[in-house]
């Protein structure tokens, strides 16, 4: 069992904005005041802080920012909760973080890379282990020229 603090939430300004958001942890988070929470016209941060969370739950991190054109960066990553792994943080542009332990299994950045692996993350059969299919993530993420995930052997 790991504890796991996370910051979600998105800004906009008139000519830049960002957003990170972390995914599969709702059902053990509770919120709580951090330095970070901001809800005002520009801001909009929530803290929570997910007790308990076992050992192999895998949730996503989703961090993006840019401007008045359009995405400048984007990321995008696979994380499973372990409890023997040394604790870590991850930020995000602006106020967006998590902290705990756990460890990345996958991660994209890039224009093309980080929708590849939502993609990818998004269409997985409901009966695939979710670690197993992560791994198989991370082995095609980096191979270029590849849209469609190959099936798992």
């Amino acid at each position: 069992m790991a504890t796991i603090e996370y910051i979600n939430g998105q800004e906009s300004h008139t000519s830049n904005w960002s957003k990170f958001y972390v995914k599969g942890l709702a059902e053990f988070a509770v919120k709580e005041d951090f330095r970070e929470n901001k809800h005002d016209r520009h801001h909009d941060y929530q803290g929570y802080v997910a007790l308990d969370v076992p050992d192999g739950t895998v949730f996503t991190i989703f961090d993006q920012h840019g401007n008045k054109y359009g995405p400048a960066a984007w990321g995008y990553s696979v994380a499973v909760v372990d409890s023997c792994h040394e604790e870590r943080t991850e930020h995000g542009i602006d106020a967006g973080k998590i902290s705990g332990h756990f460890r990345i299994i996958v991660h994209a950045d890039g224009m093309t890379k980080a929708p590849r692996l939502m993609d990818w993350w998004g269409r997985r059969p409901c009966d695939a282990d979710p670690v197993a299919y992560a791994a198989h993530c991370a082995a095609h993420i980096e191979k270029r020229g590849l849209k469609d995930l190959p099936a798992m052997s």
